[in-house]
């Protein structure tokens, strides 16, 4: 080996290496300030440009910027001012279809409700279930009496029923033997309906009475029934009839003097 080569490594000034160490450091820290303030400088510029995305420009439209290097982002679409009337909002064509089926269906329901409720609406009672029962208020009426009778009705049908007791449908029909002496029906004209609802077993009472006149035909008379005779009296309605009952009108007594007369020439005989 060549001594002075050796001799050369040995007297290395040491002043050199400590200038080369502090400028290799010095470039080192200006390097590390000079990226310390471009990542401040890009921070405080993506800082400014995120809180000014919400108003327009260009930035906001379509860039946004990231390490102070503009990049191409998404489109953002913003919702407008006024919105205009989704589909759902304005009245649907179909909206009136289905009116109409809603309208049709309730209309359907109640053709299918009416029968069920006709059946459960009183109806006329059969004659079958009307039981009637005529009583008169004395079994002899003088000549200055007038008959008078009361008429229970009552129904056996298990639902209510109704029944018409105007005076052209409830009827009180003497008879003298198998003829047909009194009608209070038959001499009537524009009568009135007066309908009555029946429950089964609960009575309803009315009355009913003869003047003594005797229904004629045609009713364009009068005649005063016989005195001294039996009568016998039926109500009839709805169809039914109640039992025959009897009854007699008396004649006026005789008067004294003709009691005396027929005395005289009986004696004189």
């Amino acid at each position: 080996m060549d001594p002075n080569a050796q001799r050369g490594r040995g007297n290395r000034n040491p002043g050199a290496d400590a200038y080369w160490q502090r400028r290799f450091f010095t470039l080192i820290g200006g390097l590390a300030v000079i990226g310390l303030l471009a990542w401040v400088v890009s921070g405080v510029a993506s800082g400014g440009k995120s809180s000014n995305s919400g108003s327009s420009g260009p930035a906001a439209a379509g860039y946004t910027r990231s390490a102070g290097t503009p990049s191409p982002a998404a489109p953002v679409t913003s919702a407008p001012a006024s919105p205009s009337p989704s589909p759902s909002a304005s009245p649907s064509p179909s909206a009136s279809p289905s009116a109409s089926a809603t309208k049709s269906a309730s209309a359907q329901a109640s053709a299918k409700a009416s029968p069920a409720q006709a059946a459960t609406a009183p109806t006329a009672c059969p004659a079958a279930d009307l039981v009637l029962t005529l009583v008169a208020s004395q079994g002899s009426y003088g000549p200055n009496v007038n008959p008078s009778f009361q008429l229970d009705i009552v129904s056996t049908s298990s639902a209510t029923c109704l029944l018409d007791t105007g005076a052209g449908s409830l009827k009180l029909v003497v008879s003298h033997g198998s003829a047909a002496a009194y009608d209070s029906a038959a001499c009537l004209s524009g009568t009135k309906r007066h309908v009555v609802s029946l429950r089964r077993g609960v009575p309803v009472v009315t009355s009913m009475g003869w003047d003594k006149h005797e229904t004629v035909n045609g009713c364009s008379a009068t005649v005063m029934a016989a005195a001294g005779r039996t009568y016998g009296a039926v109500a009839q309605a709805g169809g039914a009839q109640s039992p025959r009952v009897s009854f007699k009108l008396a004649a006026a007594p005789a008067s004294s003097s003709t009691k005396k007369a027929t005395a005289k020439s009986t004696s004189g005989a």
